[in-house]
């Protein structure tokens, strides 16, 4: 048996195996990265891993001699260390993420939909029926809201930025935009107009202290401005032509 040391080096936790005492009685360990927060843990089998806000990852301590299995919720990359024995799967309410060793995104659960993006090697996607996918790296998989698997291809760096503290948006719904502003910084948006939240946008700009400072940034490209309520985290989402001077 081995035994299992962590260290802690700045933003993330190692996880090292060394010859020792039996430690069978660890199971598994839980992070939960709050609002605001993002973090990195590198696993006992030499996996890293980034933890994007709002994320929960629940992982053994001691992988089997079968394969290594975590399980997530919210949004995280992973940089799988190669095991042609023992498969590394990510587990999601909605799908299984199954791979040898390569690197990919994987948003699921929150405000955004279930969505795996591939950079590089390949992975297999299944949701326990015969109707999971393959993906080659730039290629990413969704499901639409029959349950169907989309594939397409799409610049993988607007789906990984976030690790480089970065948001990033490609031809992205501003529902969707505010659904990460929301996440990340804790706060609540109310749209004046639905039509609004189906506008679409292209931009990448720095993760501010601030929301005000991401959403100057935003209405200075987009066709909206926000308005603070009552000093509350919550804004009002309205038209440009509609505010007044």
């Amino acid at each position: 048996d081995k035994e299992i040391t962590v260290t802690g080096e700045k933003d993330r936790l190692v996880y090292t195996s060394s010859e020792g005492k039996n430690v069978d009685e660890i199971r598994f360990n839980e992070l939960e990265v709050p609002r605001g927060g993002e973090y990195k843990v590198r696993l006992a089998d030499g996996t890293l891993v980034y933890l994007n806000s709002a994320t929960r990852m629940k992982y053994p301590v001691k992988f089997d001699e079968k394969e290594r299995k975590v399980y997530l919720s919210g949004e995280a990359y992973f940089e799988v260390a190669k095991d042609t024995l023992r498969p590394f799967i990510v587990r999601t309410a909605v799908a299984d993420i199954e791979v040898l060793g390569t690197s990919f995104n994987v948003a699921a659960g929150g405000e955004s939909e279930w969505v795996a993006t591939l950079v590089e090697g390949r992975v297999q996607v299944s949701d326990g029926s015969e109707r999971g996918v393959v993906l080659s790296p730039g290629q990413q998989a969704r499901q639409n809201r029959d349950g169907l698997w989309e594939v397409r291809e799409v610049d993988t760096r607007y789906y990984t930025a976030w690790k480089e503290g970065l948001f990033a948006f490609k031809d992205c719904p501003l529902r969707e935009i505010l659904g990460r502003l929301a996440r990340h910084y804790g706060v609540e948006f109310v749209l004046e107009d639905e039509a609004l939240g189906d506008l679409t946008y292209t931009t990448m700009t720095e993760q501010c202290g601030q929301v005000e400072n991401v959403l100057r940034i935003l209405e200075y490209v987009g066709d909206f401005y926000c308005e603070r309520v009552d000093g509350k985290a919550i804004f009002n989402v309205k038209r440009k032509t509609g505010r007044k001077s």
